[in-house]
């Protein structure tokens, strides 16, 4: 199967494991052996950083006109920032003791 890179910008990609990591936006051509060099990845979600990734070759598993996977661990995800702390409350909120706010 061949496919044109309009058709390939724009492919959501997911590792193996169904992981969405963004959107093909770019690829490099080795000028060597004229063959794709790297894919680009804008990485998702991409308001919240713009962040791109670049995918080597060998580690594509796969690509057809929907999407493109690639290989569990080809791509190091971040654990998510915490936007509070999962420390338990000094003292639980009960009808005796809660503050309400005006």
């Amino acid at each position: 199967m061949r496919i044109a890179f309009k058709q390939l910008k724009a492919l959501p990609v997911f590792t193996e494991s169904g992981l969405s990591i963004g959107r093909v936006v770019d690829i490099e051509i080795d000028v060597n052996n004229h063959g794709v060099g790297k894919y680009i990845v804008s990485a998702w979600p991409a308001i919240l950083k713009r962040e791109k990734l670049f995918i080597a070759p060998d580690q594509i598993v796969a690509i057809d006109s929907e999407k493109v996977i690639v290989r569990d661990g080809a791509v190091k995800v971040a654990e998510p920032k915490r936007l509070f702390s999962a420390a338990p409350a000094k003292e639980a909120a009960t009808a005796v003791n809660a503050e309400v706010g005006d």
